[in-house]
């Protein structure tokens, strides 16, 4: 079964925007930006897993961010239910 798990996801688990902003020293605006466009800069996917790991997000890996931020019929194809 695909994991349905979005960008809202992550925020609410780092605890919204500003938390998040704060956990990666990155500006507030920035992290309310990518939440906005339900998109995580990839330069901070290996911060992300790493944190997300020693708060026992488990689910927060590389793959899932790859799923989030695809498109639906590329996702379709990783999990080999479109041919």
């Amino acid at each position: 079964m695909a994991d349905s798990r979005t960008t809202d996801d992550v925020f609410e688990r780092f605890g919204g925007p500003a938390s998040f902003a704060r956990a990666f020293r990155i500006r507030p605006s920035t992290a309310s930006e990518m939440k906005r466009r339900r998109s995580i800069s990839v330069d901070l996917w290996p911060e992300v897993v790493e944190a997300a790991s020693g708060r026992g997000i488990d689910w927060l890996t590389y793959e899932t961010l790859t799923k989030m931020h695809a498109k639906p019929d590329r996702i379709a194809r990783l999990d080999g239910s479109h041919v």
